[in-house]
């Protein structure tokens, strides 16, 4: 960034419903700001600003490693451009007109349907001038000579989709000095972040009887149902799928007792349910039953996906 990057100014309606501009936009934010624009914009992101720059560093790395599982290519770090709103960018042109001292400088200054107007400025003093040339693109306007604190705008066809990367090249008429400057303009791309359901199954195995006794003689052995890496559990989900006896006499087991602990991980998910059943009851007093009760719950994994049109 540069002296100016405080005056830019986002699109809440971009960063609320483009997925692409609020992975830019998290990117751009650092512990200088992150209260500025927790203050500003942290409504249109939820989940991110809800705690300490730490814990929002934290989020964002978990996000930027969903990307990298996801191998989708990283949002490019200029991306940001497409996440500013009209008012950003005028401000931020605005600033770069005043404060630019570079013997050139070049910047992003109007987004239009088919084309971009990039402004052009030299810094120098005096009655220095600077002549410049441009590869990357052909604007539609002819290239004029700088003079000191002078500027130029230059409009040049562009298709979205497929971004514009510009380079000048300076040249002070006087000094001999040269400077070459890009300019990135990433082409917009379509990220959806999407949840891919599966399911996990555990089981535990409860039986009693004996001793005249219906919930005489128990046994109640555990079971576990385990998130594959990158998931996360749904408690809600879980389903009895099936029972078996595993041991030819004895009755039916009729009830127990049964708790689901569950493991979280440092982002809250549930990653681990313990299925433990205590106290069974049978329907024979006099012969133990067991059975295997099988159980089923469903997990989630999000991943990124590039939609952007061919």
């Amino acid at each position: 960034m540069d002296t100016c990057s405080d005056t830019l100014k986002f699109d809440t309606t971009k960063l609320t419903s483009d997925f692409a501009s609020q992975v830019s936009f998290l990117q751009y934010v650092n512990a200088e700001n992150y209260d500025e624009m927790k203050s500003e914009y942290g409504a249109n992101i939820p989940g991110y600003f809800d705690g300490s720059f730490t814990e929002f560093q934290r989020k964002r790395a978990r996000l930027q490693s969903l990307i990298a599982s996801s191998q989708v290519s990283t949002v490019h770090q200029d991306y940001y451009r497409h996440a500013l709103s009209v008012e950003g960018l005028k401000a931020y042109s605005a600033c770069m007109l005043i404060t630019s001292q570079n013997l050139l400088a070049a910047w992003v200054d109007e987004f239009g349907k088919d084309v971009v107007t990039v402004k052009v400025k030299t810094g120098v003093l005096g009655d220095e001038k600077v002549s410049y040339l441009v590869t990357g693109g052909s604007p539609n306007e002819e290239l004029s000579e700088l003079s000191a604190g002078g500027s130029q705008a230059l409009s040049f066809p562009y298709k979205a989709i497929d971004g514009l990367t510009l380079t000048f090249n300076g040249t002070a008429r006087k000094s001999g000095g040269q400077m070459g400057v890009s300019l990135v303009i990433p082409g917009v791309r379509k990220l959806e972040r999407r949840t891919i359901p599966s399911t996990v199954s555990g089981a535990i195995y409860v039986g009693a009887g004996g001793f005249g006794n219906t919930s005489g003689n128990p046994i109640a052995i555990p079971g576990v149902l385990v998130a594959q890496p990158g998931c996360r559990l749904v408690p809600s989900s879980i389903e009895e799928l099936g029972r078996e006896r595993f041991w030819s006499g004895g009755g039916e087991v009729t009830q127990f007792q049964f708790n689901k602990p569950e493991t979280k991980n440092a982002d809250g998910e549930v990653v681990r349910i313990d299925l433990i059943p205590s106290h069974p009851d049978s329907t024979n007093g006099d012969e133990q039953c067991k059975w295997t009760i099988h159980y089923q719950c469903r997990q989630e994994r999000d991943v990124i996906v590039d939609v952007t049109p061919a």
